[in-house]
């Protein structure tokens, strides 16, 4: 019988400490869960895909509105950004997104915006980056994110009259600050 004590004396104690081992893991995993949420996807440390002065690769696609477009349609300056609906920090930098477009000389030809993804979100979001920007719904992979070497999200590009980059990064501070017409 003290076997038989012993024994479940020490089953319990291992229950014990793999239940304060397992307690911590996933307190660790939720941790990480914030750090992830809270960077750009695909971001890790990696800097803007395309570097100042460069252009980006022709390509062509059809904006949601049933346009054609080229890389040819961003010479004379604009905005471009890139963005995916599962992704935390690209909601929360659509409205920054969608007020800068917005006070762009030239309107809504000036602003260019890509979801980069499908189904009902993707529509969600492309009907919001709609009222300040052309809007593109592209597969990953897809030509204008591949023209500009896309590697994370949200990405946003300012360019020159050339249509070669002028600013670039994950955010918006980045860009140049527009004067008030």
């Amino acid at each position: 019988m003290p076997y038989l004590t012993g024994a479940v004396v020490l089953v319990g104690l291992l229950c014990l400490v793999d239940l304060v081992l397992t307690l911590g893991v996933v307190k660790r995993l939720h941790q990480h869960a914030e750090l992830l949420a809270r960077s750009p996807a695909g971001s890790a440390g990696a800097g803007p895909p395309l570097a100042i002065g460069q252009t980006p690769a022709d390509f062509e696609s059809v904006s949601v509105d049933g346009r054609r477009l080229s890389r040819q349609d961003l010479d004379g300056g604009g905005l471009v950004g890139f963005f995916m609906p599962h992704c935390r920090p690209c909601h929360e930098r659509m409205p920054e997104f969608t007020a800068y477009a917005s006070t762009l000389p030239g309107g809504l030809d000036r602003a260019l915006a890509v979801v980069v993804g499908n189904g009902q979100e993707a529509e969600q979001m492309a009907s919001q980056l709609g009222e300040a920007a052309r809007v593109v719904v592209e597969q990953p992979g897809g030509p204008i994110a591949t023209a500009f070497a896309v590697s994370g999200f949200p990405t946003v590009f300012a360019l020159d009259a050339e249509g070669a980059i002028s600013a670039a990064g994950f955010t918006l501070d980045k860009l140049p600050v527009l004067a008030e017409a």
